[in-house]
This record gives structure tokens, C-alpha cells and sequence, in this order.
């Protein structure tokens, strides 16, 4: 372990990382995960009562923080109703905002073209 830590210390060059994360929102980690957060606590079932497919779809193109801003708006709303949290509260919420893959689709396209070529590309 120190040799890997010498290893380490000897190697100092600056290295840009670059992570496009448009290709893992067409997928439901996120919002699965957001779920989990908000129904551990209280409703344990909630991930199989949810319409996960369909949110999914609904969220596409929402980065992790969007969906889980999304998911407290959707429980404070079934909150307000005195309701439990359904697929209906979270398709409103979601519906709400637009992503910022879209409002600032301009500037993520000119990230995207300075990072190639000076970033090396996460995977």
C-alpha cells in the first residue's frame, strides 16, 4: 500500500474527466433510488406500488437531483391531500419543471464539444 501511495504522489499531472451522464437518465436508478430514500422510513412498498416504467419515461432526460427534488415535491403534495404517495403525485411533480438537459441543452452541447479532445471520457 505505500509503494501505491509513492506511486500516487509521484504522478501529479493535471487530468480532465469528463462524464456525460445524458446516456444513464434514459434508465430508472435514479428515481428507484429516490424512492427507496423517501418510502424507507414509511412505506417500504412503495418502489412496487409505483408505475416505475412509466416514471421513467417521464423522466428522461432529469439528472439524480431533479428526480429527488421531484419525489419530496410529490410527498409533500400526497401530504397535503392526506393521501399516500402515488404513481399520479409523482408524474405531477416530475411534469412541473422541465430538465435542465433541456433548458440549458445549449450549454451542455458546448461542454460536450470542449470536452472532446481535452477530456479524457468516464465510462
Amino acid at each position: 500500500m505505500d509503494a501505491l501511495r509513492h506511486a500516487m504522489r509521484q504522478e501529479r499531472r493535471a487530468v480532465w474527466i469528463f462524464r456525460d451522464l445524458g446516456a444513464l437518465t434514459r434508465n430508472s436508478p435514479p428515481l428507484v433510488r429516490a424512492l427507496r430514500d423517501a418510502g424507507q422510513a414509511h412505506d417500504p412498498a412503495l418502489v412496487e406500488r409505483c408505475d416505475i416504467p412509466g416514471l421513467a419515461r417521464l423522466s428522461d432526460g432529469y439528472s439524480g437531483a431533479e428526480v429527488a427534488a421531484a419525489v419530496v415535491e410529490a410527498a409533500y403534495s400526497a401530504l397535503s391531500e392526506r393521501q399516500a404517495l402515488a404513481t399520479s403525485h409523482l408524474a405531477a411533480a416530475i411534469g412541473a419543471s422541465p430538465p435542465l438537459s433541456k433548458t440549458r441543452a445549449e450549454d451542455i452541447g458546448a461542454l460536450r464539444s470542449w470536452a472532446e479532445g481535452r477530456a479524457r471520457l468516464a465510462r
